[in-house]
């Protein structure tokens, strides 16, 4: 048992204790009673081994001889094996020789910049040589280079992508032989051996993607290109390696012609079709409670937050790390002055938020922010665009009105295709165009939706997004169904910041963004536990808006008597209408003004002009007229 006291300082885990933690995640892992420290164990020799002493706190190496308590209720498996030779490496930074054992030793000396890539590459190399996996000699060369050579003021930090090249560099030094064919196949499956483990080839949408420690990231750089040129070189320096002298001219001659583009192509192309790198594109964040953030991935279900694994199969990612120290005052003033009419508005609006973080849209609803301009529904709304990064885009109206997508059957939506796998979709209404009820349905339920991109085939995918139209005013909706009702949440803006613009509170929202997208998951903790019902002030807007959109059939049903024979003069009708939405407390956009009463009544009633002034044909006071 490994018993990590002090590991935790002020809320924060040490680094040396996040890099151990992750290079024993399949053992049993909790955190000690204190809240302090973690308590890990599994099956391995444990030798006399007592204490380490360092930044992090006391670590105390326990065998089966001594006393070892825990709590039940952690993760990891109990009788997973641990290689206690590599956690000391972990722990200790060694680079040469085997770990020793030691007790409330000094931190081991610090490299400075100009030889800690060497000294990385040694600790890479050797631990390779050993028959460790990448991601084992991954988190021992993390381990080391925080300890031994930390980013200086003035030089370039190291990233993760920088430890992940040495790793990839240090297992292709102990490749020796080169054992492919001389053509273009050989070429892509010396590449897989070198690269494959942290390259994948997405063929849905048609791009590389390299795993940098915490998701699979779009290669947007051409990385995998550079990796297709290392490859040719590596093949050249193993040529050097052979003893006969046939043989080694034949590799060299072909390796030495594989810089060209025409073969690094070819290359590429092969190795993009190769069992272990293709991918169909439907492995790619389909865990709808994993979000990915900078640092790692929070579990949606428990607000936990945990180191990302390539088997996470996460592309996309926050604009943010998970900071639970990160704090959010101006946010929490704008959201409360914004709402202050509603206050109920607030926690529910958190829940919104929250909600919109996952994959889940087992509610199957989409939100209306109403309300005239500089009220603050923007500010809010883009905050959580750009602090959501990758999980959010835009949509244009035009793609959501009933005169859009009349194409024929197989034509590209490359509109629709990009929203697979998004989670916060944005839109603003500009045309005034009535909305298109069947995408709206097909976006914000859980059937599957078939789209594709330009030049790429058709590709089915369950929606998991949720959808935010931006309006000044509500457009038309030819569907008076509950099927369609049940969904929108019209959430109303009333304040009016014209006056008194603050032009600088964008940036001050998003220096917040870490505090931001921890108040957005407790949200989502809170609709978990409490679900999304709709406040009162949701409720009176989607009633007045269903109302708008067939402002006369109540009236007429409860009020009026429809037959062929009766007409009914257009002064005394209106009159009638007021009574009734009174007595209905109608107000606002809901109740309809004379002229407009005048241009609904006749969409379902002739008007005749006469000269007793203008009637309505076919209808009648309820008591006959």
């Amino acid at each position: 048992g490994i018993d990590m006291d002090d590991a935790i300082q002020d809320g924060t885990t040490h680094p040396q204790a996040v890099g151990l933690l992750a290079f024993l995640k399949d053992a049993y892992q909790e955190k000690s009673v204190s809240g302090k420290g973690y308590k890990v164990f599994g099956r391995g020799p444990c030798p006399e081994w007592v204490e380490f002493n360092y930044a992090m706190g006391k670590l105390t190496g326990d065998h089966a001889a001594r006393f070892f308590a825990v709590q039940g209720g952690g993760t990891g498996d109990p009788t997973a094996q641990i290689n206690l030779e590599a956690v000391k490496v972990v722990l200790s930074g060694a680079t040469e020789g085997e770990a020793t054992e030691r007790k409330h030793e000094p931190l081991p000396k610090v490299i400075q910049a100009g030889g800690q890539n060497d000294m990385l590459f040694r600790v890479a190399c050797k631990h390779t040589r050993e028959g460790m996996s990448p991601n084992e000699v991954f988190a021992i060369v993390k381990a080391v280079q925080v300890e031994r050579a930390p980013n200086a003021p003035g030089e370039t930090p190291w990233t993760d992508s920088d430890i992940h090249a040495i790793v990839a560099s240090a297992g292709r030094y102990g490749v020796k032989e080169d054992r492919w064919g001389h053509d273009n196949v050989g070429d892509s499956e010396c590449f897989k051996a070198l690269h494959g483990e942290r390259v994948r080839y997405d063929n849905r949408v048609g791009r590389w993607l390299i795993y940098d420690g915490v998701r699979w990231s779009p290669d947007r750089t051409h990385r995998v290109r550079e990796m297709a040129i290392e490859t040719m070189r590596w093949r050249m320096e193993a040529s050097a390696r052979i003893d006969d002298t046939k043989a080694r001219k034949a590799l060299w001659e072909w390796a030495s012609k594989g810089l060209s583009s025409r073969r690094l192509d070819h290359m590429l192309k092969e190795a993009a079709a190769s069992p272990g790198i293709v991918s169909s594109g439907e492995e790619w964040d389909r865990d709808p409670w994993l979000l990915g953030v900078q640092n790692g991935a929070i579990d949606l279900k428990t607000g936990v937050f945990r180191p990302g694994t390539p088997e996470d199969m996460i592309t996309k990612q926050c604009a943010f790390p998970w900071d639970t120290e990160a704090e959010f005052p101006v946010w929490a003033a704008t959201v409360a002055d914004i709402f202050k009419d509603n206050p109920a508005l607030v926690p529910y609006f958190q829940k919104v938020m929250g909600y919109a973080l996952t994959g889940d849209t087992r509610e199957e609803v989409f939100f209306l922010l109403i309300g005239g301009g500089r009220n603050g529904k923007g500010t809010l709304i883009n905050t959580v665009d750009r602090i959501l990064g990758d999980y959010a885009t835009g949509l244009s109206f035009k793609s959501l009105e009933a005169t859009r997508h009349g194409s024929g059957g197989g034509a590209a939506s490359p509109d629709i295709a990009k929203l697979a796998g998004t989670r916060f979709v944005t839109s603003s209404e500009t045309s005034g165009g009535a909305f298109n009820v069947a995408i709206i349905k097909g976006l914000t339920g859980r059937d599957p939706i078939t789209a594709r991109h330009l030049n790429k085939e058709e590709f089915t995918f369950l929606p998991n997004l949720k959808l935010f139209i931006s309006l000044n005013e509500q457009p038309p909706v030819h569907d008076q169904s509950v099927g369609f009702w049940e969904r929108p949440h019209l959430i109303p803006f009333n304040q009016c910041y014209a006056e008194h613009p603050d032009r600088t509170l964008k940036d001050k929202l998003l220096a917040e963004g870490r505090g931001i997208l921890w108040w957005m998951v407790q949200g989502c903790l809170a609709w978990q536990k409490e679900g999304l019902a709709r406040p009162k002030a949701v409720q009176d807007e989607v009633q007045a808006y269903k109302v708008s959109q067939a402002p006369l059939t109540e009236f007429i049903s409860e009020r009026l008597v429809v037959t062929p024979e009766l007409e009914c003069p257009a002064a005394q009708l209106y009159d009638e209408y007021k009574v009734w939405a009174d007595e209905r407390r109608l107000n606002g956009r809901a109740r309809l003004t004379r002229t407009r009463f005048g241009r609904e009544m006749g969409k379902v009633h002739e008007k005749q002009h006469t000269r007793k002034g203008t009637v309505y044909m076919g209808i009648g006071l309820g008591g006959g007229f």
